[in-house]
C-alpha cells in the first residue's frame, strides 16, 4: 500500500507535505494559499495536455494503450 503524502501535525495545527518538507498551518489563509498553488500546477498541467487530447480526439485514439500499438505498428525497423 501507498503511503499518503500529507500527515496531520501531533496537535493537528499543521499537516506535514512528505513529497516536500513543507509545513502547512492550518489556517484559513494558509490552506487557500496552498489549494491556490496546487490549481495553478493543475492548470498548467491541463495546459500542457490539452494539444495531445485534441490529436488524440482527431484520431480516435482513447487510450494510451491504443496510441501505443498505433505508434509501434507504424515504426520502421
Amino acid at each position: 500500500m501507498i503511503e499518503k503524502r500529507f500527515k496531520v501535525g501531533w496537535n493537528k495545527e499543521y499537516v506535514l507535505d512528505d513529497l516536500t518538507g513543507n509545513i502547512i498551518n492550518l489556517t484559513s489563509k494558509e490552506v487557500a494559499k496552498e489549494l491556490n498553488k496546487l490549481n495553478d500546477k493543475n492548470d498548467e498541467l491541463a495546459e500542457l495536455l490539452y494539444p495531445f487530447q485534441l490529436l488524440m480526439k482527431k484520431y480516435e485514439i482513447d487510450s494510451v494503450a491504443k496510441l501505443d500499438r498505433i505508434l509501434l505498428e507504424q515504426r520502421v525497423w
